[in-house]
């Protein structure tokens, strides 16, 4: 299983989004994967046993949705979308911007977004539920420019 550390929503909703990669892909990839959240934190420290060979993904917790969301949700789709383009970066080895072109980042950014776009629509077409349509790139681009407006929710004060 890959190593969450996101808080207790956000590990739900990326568990789940997790479970829309294709059974080989997601067993060749599980241990190999980790994923961080800042929305309870202002800062974290990834221990060694945490990295461990891994690739870490951080999520914003501007992506993250909120208790009383749902599968159908347009804030839990961008997740599942945001969490499996970044799965794909790491399944082609993709290597950092700072190592490359813009135009080889551009072609690694559009791989990532075909491999997130068919892991997530195949999940959802074998799900068969008329409430779940495949998830488009204008519903993509709505959603980008929705988290960019929303504000970080407030963490609760600790007592």
């Amino acid at each position: 299983m890959a190593h969450l550390d996101c808080g207790h929503i956000a590990n739900h909703w990326v568990w789940h989004a997790l479970s829309c990669l294709p059974d080989k892909i997601r067993a060749e990839l599980d241990e190999k994967l980790a994923f961080v959240c800042m929305a309870e934190s202002d800062a974290r420290r990834l221990t060694p046993q945490f990295v461990g060979g891994r690739h870490v993904i951080v999520l914003s917790e501007r992506i993250v949705p909120l208790e009383q969301s749902d599968e159908g949700s347009p804030e839990v789709r961008y997740l599942y979308f945001g969490v499996l383009h970044e799965v794909a970066h790491a399944f082609r080895q993709h290597r950092p911007p700072s190592e490359i072109s813009q135009e080889e980042n551009e072609h690694q950014e559009a791989e990532a977004d075909e491999l997130a776009f068919e892991w997530f629509n195949g999940s959802l077409q074998a799900k068969a539920n008329p409430m779940l349509p495949p998830f488009t790139r204008k519903e993509l681009a709505k959603a980008k420019a929705t988290a960019m407006t929303r504000a970080v929710p407030p963490r609760p004060q600790a007592i």
